[in-house]
């Protein structure tokens, strides 16, 4: 399986991936569209004729005067939108913070946000996760492999989610190594799955796979 990203567990998260861009490219790329509509409005706005008591395009003045106005309003829409609206990638999720605290988390699609108040978050890939937890048992590290199937349900640790994974791999495998009837690392790999699934599996997480190892030099 290709693509996993991995951690290494005394315990340290992921890597940032930054903040999410890619997806307001349509929005920025209207935006830009609708200053040059309203550069070109203001430059062509009839002007007024003294002798007529109309426009030079014989538009009324009344008429002549509003579209500057209809176009900064115009303008002023495709800002709001531009900023508001943010589209989350297949595959992806995205933590919303409003007036620095957590709020919700965005799956894949378009979604609505409130401008100003609302900040993105780290954007995680929901699939692909490795974590490697280091000294967890006395001569062995171990390899967890996990999925995010329900990133509503992660909530806000969502944001350091390798790190959280880590943290409960350390505290399970270090209790089941404890375990007098401990066997092979192989037994230990499959109960330490069946213990993180328990654990995990209400807050969105699977985890598909843990292989213990004996480290390597």
């Amino acid at each position: 399986m290709g693509g996993w990203k991995r951690t290494c567990c005394w315990v340290q998260p992921q890597g940032g991936h930054g903040r999410l861009h890619r997806g307001r490219k349509c929005s920025v790329k209207l935006l830009q569209l609708t200053l040059q509509v309203l550069l070109w409005t203001l430059r062509f706005t009839p002007q007024s004729n003294e002798n007529h008591g109309e426009t030079i395009m014989n538009l009324p003045p009344d008429i002549a005067t509003a579209v500057p106005a209809l176009a900064l309003l115009a303008t002023a829409l495709t800002v709001l939108v531009a900023v508001a609206v943010r589209r989350v990638p297949d595959g992806y999720a995205l933590s919303i913070q409003r007036l620095g605290r957590y709020r919700r988390t965005l799956g894949p699609g378009w979604h609505l946000t409130i401008p100003v108040l609302d900040r993105a978050g780290k954007r995680v890939t929901l699939v692909g996760h490795h974590v490697e937890v280091l000294g967890g048992t006395p001569g062995a590290d171990a390899d967890v492999y996990y999925q995010i199937l329900e990133p509503s349900r992660t909530g806000q640790a969502i944001d350091e989610v390798d790190a959280l994974v880590g943290r409960e791999a350390m505290e399970r495998l270090l209790a089941l190594s404890a375990d007098p009837g401990a066997a092979d690392l192989a037994t230990l790999g499959v109960r330490l799955k069946e213990e993180l699934n328990r654990q995990l599996n209400r807050i969105g997480l699977l985890v598909i796979r843990c292989q213990l190892h004996v480290p390597t030099l």
